[in-house]
């Protein structure tokens, strides 16, 4: 079906996946406006995306194997194109990139209620039948974030987080650990190519479904023990600890959910992270039992927890939580140290949202961490400025000269504390 030259129709393309396939161009696609349409390493296994391509007036598409694009047919058979093509990739304004935050913001706001919805029905399902859920459901939503992440570069960033109240945790924390997830496994694979087992296609959905499911055991724990404001006594810990290895467990059976990815990521993403790790849980789990996916959704699990607010304490600042994570685990296994870094690329040493002091003693909003592009927001006496300030990129050597620069030495100030500082047009 593949053709020999460097392009595949679009039409083609769209046939493929109609008829089961997988897609992955290898290739960033931007339209003619250079907003970018589709992601190089995003998997294409439903027509949508390629719609939108071609609603955008492009009729053919690049396959670049060198850079592990490709097509997959149902049966996960790969037939690629003998030439890779790259198309260079168009460079834009620092106002254009504000512009595409700000259209991937309100997108993102949008998903994030889909799918927090979507948890809140699985939920309701599981305790009206005692645990069966529909699986379309969390197929539809899993594929929808993760073409979503996978279109939109740093896109997990932007989705909705709860500092004010805890009423709505597991769902939030469902949607936010699949987002993560997704994202810090996506770059491990780009950045540590052989040292990554080779995922297909449908593992990574099923990897990301896992990460969606990660907590589902949640909903058969007490209420008054799940939401406990103050310290867990030894039992009611223990009670806890029963989500993962056994409720969860017990739900995917009863849902016919086979997938040894899905199972590994609910049974284990409270297990150890490397060989001596000492709090963890089940104490069953052995070396073989801790793959890179499940080690990526403990990762996901923990900076969320950590940046979220619970019923026992507030959220953190995303840029300390990053660098608590990163301390806690350096130094231990090599392998380990492989998914930190990816993890700290992924979600960024400031991560987007989080607000910085600068060198000047001005508040900033870090609007994308690569970069970071960062928005002053307040004089240097922490003054609401009257009139917006244009967008800075500090990696650019012009910013860099004129002595632009985060202040690494102040304190980070509490996402509810930024939150109050921040102009309406931030909010």
């Amino acid at each position: 079906m593949a053709q020999t030259g460097h392009t595949l129709k679009i039409d083609q393309l769209i046939e493929i996946v109609q008829n089961g396939g997988t897609v992955k161009t290898g290739v960033d696609i931007y339209s003619k406006d250079t907003i970018l349409l589709l992601d190089k390493d995003v998997l294409i296994n439903t027509v949508r995306p390629l719609l939108i391509i071609k609603q955008n007036g492009i009729e053919e598409i690049p396959i670049n194997p060198d850079n592990m694009g490709g097509i997959w047919d149902r049966n996960g058979r790969n037939f690629l194109p003998e030439k890779p093509v790259q198309k260079p990739s168009a460079a834009i304004t620092l106002k254009e990139r504000v512009e595409q935050i700000a259209y991937i913001k309100r997108e993102a706001a949008q998903k994030h209620l889909n799918a927090k919805n979507a948890m809140k029905k699985i939920v309701g399902d599981v305790i009206r039948s005692g645990g069966e859920f529909d699986r379309e459901v969390v197929e539809d939503t899993v594929t929808d974030l993760c073409h979503f992440i996978g279109s939109n570069e740093g896109a997990f960033f932007y989705l909705a987080r709860e500092i004010f109240s805890h009423d709505e945790y597991l769902y939030n924390h469902s949607v936010n650990v699949c987002t993560f997830g997704t994202a810090i496994m996506k770059k491990a694979i780009q950045l540590l190519g052989d040292k990554m087992r080779q995922y297909s296609p449908q593992d990574l959905i099923d990897i990301s479904t896992g990460f969606f499911l990660h907590d589902i055991g949640k909903i058969l724990v007490p209420f008054n023990v799940l939401n406990k404001p103050t310290k867990l006594t030894p039992e009611e810990f223990e009670i806890i600890r029963e989500h993962s290895y056994n409720l969860g467990n017990e739900i995917l059976l009863k849902n016919n959910i086979s997938s040894r990815f899905v199972r590994d990521i609910v049974r284990y993403h409270h297990g150890a992270l490397y060989e001596g790790e000492l709090r963890f849980y089940p104490h069953i789990q052995y070396h073989s039992e801790r793959p890179p996916h499940v080690r990526v959704s403990k990762l996901a699990d923990i900076y969320d927890a950590m940046t979220s607010k619970r019923c026992y304490k507030d959220a953190m600042n995303p840029a300390t939580a990053v660098t608590h994570i990163v301390r806690r685990y350096a130094g231990k296994e090599d392998f380990l140290q492989l998914l930190l870094h990816a993890f700290a690329k992924s979600v960024g040493i400031y991560p987007a949202g989080s607000v910085v002091p600068l060198m000047n003693r001005q508040l900033a909003y870090v609007l994308d961490s690569d970069g970071p592009i960062v928005l002053p927001f307040t004089d240097d006496e922490r003054t609401p400025l009257q009139s917006k300030a244009d967008p800075i990129d500090l990696a650019d050597q012009t910013f860099k000269e004129a002595g632009w620069k985060i202040n690494d030495a102040m304190p980070l100030l509490s996402p509810v504390e930024a939150y109050h500082l921040l102009p309406e047009y931030l909010k």
